[in-house]
């Protein structure tokens, strides 16, 4: 800035001068103050860890201001319930991928072998028409479900009730469902 007035007549590092004093006063006048709040909302079951750290910083960074982390307690369980749901669709192309091989293609997978470019190709788009399909198909067996039972706020245990009913969850892999529900309230 200062480069700039010097290269400049004295009359125009006067209006230079006035135009940074009105702008200064301008935005000065258009200051107002604001509550001294924050408000997040998270509404995809327990907050993940990089919320914390998101709330952390803000606390840090703005330590006048109070900090409210607003989630929905019969949701605690939808995030890991997305990720069961994405592991057994994961599963389930995976399997529908290995049955549509030839048993030469199996050998090549089995051995190890370096697969050639359109082998490869395949392998990529069968993956991921099977993916597609499986997640579409488990999205609508949990909107069926949902609409059978006229359950339209789907909580933590209809998720359970779910898992068990549809996927055929056993006991075991419930409780574990249920131990990483609770270690996140």
């Amino acid at each position: 800035m200062e480069k700039l007035r010097a290269d400049v007549s004295p009359v125009v590092q006067d209006n230079i001068s006035e135009i940074i004093s009105s702008l200064h006063s301008e935005y000065k006048s258009l200051k107002v103050e604001i509550d001294k709040k924050i408000h997040v909302i998270w509404i995809a079951g327990a907050p993940p860890e990089t919320i914390t750290k998101y709330a952390k910083a803000y606390k840090a960074a703005y330590p006048d201001f109070s900090f409210n982390l607003w989630i929905d307690p019969n949701a605690f369980a939808a995030y890991e319930f997305n990720s069961q749901l994405k592991s057994v669709a994961l599963e389930h192309a995976k399997s529908e991928v290995i049955n549509s091989l030839t048993i030469e293609e199996l050998n090549v997978l089995k051995n190890k072998e370096q697969p050639d470019d359109g082998f490869h190709a395949k392998l990529n788009s069968l993956f991921e028409t099977n993916l597609l399909k499986s997640v579409l198909q488990l999205q609508d067996a949990v909107m069926n479900y949902a609409y059978t039972r006229g359950i339209l706020n789907f909580s933590d245990q209809d998720r359970i009730s779910f898992l068990k009913e549809i996927l055929h969850y056993d006991n075991e892999r419930i409780e574990k469902f249920k131990e990483v529900i609770h270690k996140k309230r």
